[in-house]
């Protein structure tokens, strides 16, 4: 299974092994923004299962910079010197 077919498989009430998921780009940054996403896609897949037919979503740049961008929140133990 797929990293993103673990996130579908409650919402849609299918098996993982039903699932395919496509995607042109996620993550970057060293996958900070790997689930920021998924709200997209899972809308997209219960489109798919109501419709019974592919569903594919493009946003424009403003709506995708706005869902994908950010950082997320990450705790390092360590000092400076200097």
């Amino acid at each position: 299974g797929c990293f993103m077919c673990g996130w579908f498989t409650p919402m849609l009430q299918v098996p993982m092994a039903d699932i395919n998921v496509v995607s042109r780009r996620a993550g970057g940054g060293f996958g900070g923004k790997l689930c920021r996403h998924i709200p997209v896609a899972v809308a997209a897949a219960v489109a798919a299962q109501h419709t019974g037919k592919p569903v594919r979503m493009t946003l424009d740049r403003n709506t995708d910079m706005r869902t994908t961008g950010g950082v997320e929140q990450a705790d390092v133990p360590g000092s400076l010197t200097g």
